[in-house]
Parts: structure tokens; sequence; C-alpha cells
């Protein structure tokens, strides 16, 4: 487990830059910090994007998936091993 450009993390989650970026302005994903000019996402925004991708197959609007918190999407919790094709997800 290491960090991921953003290039890397949408490969690895099945979707493409521009939804990650659509996610970060949207508040599901934070502002990833930025190592020598580049975005570094860490192994926890690729389990919430694979969370949020299986989520939405399954028929849940972001605006669900975003409901009830007080700071935004940024309270969705992801259960350990969801959306990873384990027995979590």
């Amino acid at each position: 487990m290491g960090t991921y450009t953003i290039g890397e993390l949408a490969r690895a989650a099945g979707v493409n830059v521009e939804t990650v970026r659509f996610y970060e302005r949207r508040g599901l994903l934070r502002q990833p910090e930025r190592g020598h000019g580049y975005r570094r996402y860490p192994q926890s925004d690729l389990d919430r994007l694979r969370f949020v991708r299986r989520a939405k197959e399954l028929g849940f609007s972001l605006a669900e998936l975003c409901a009830g918190g007080d700071d935004g999407c940024l309270t969705l919790t992801v259960p350990a091993g969801a959306g990873t094709g384990g027995d979590g997800g």
C-alpha cells in the first residue's frame, strides 16, 4: 500500500480521471496532498472510490451516499474491504 497518482487511482478503481476530479468537487474525496507537483492519493481514497463505484452500480445516487452528514460527503464511512471484490463488498 502506497500512494497513487490520479491516473493510477482512476485505473485501479475502474473510473476515469475526470470522475475522480468530479468526486473531489462533490466532496466524496478530499483534495489530496501534492508531492513534487502531483496529487498523491492514499489507499483509503482508493477504498472509498471503489465503495462509491459499487454503491452506484447497486443503484445508489451520489445524493444518497452523502445524505445525513454534517460535513457533506466526507462523513461517508467505507467498511473495511468494501468494494474490493472480497467478502466485504
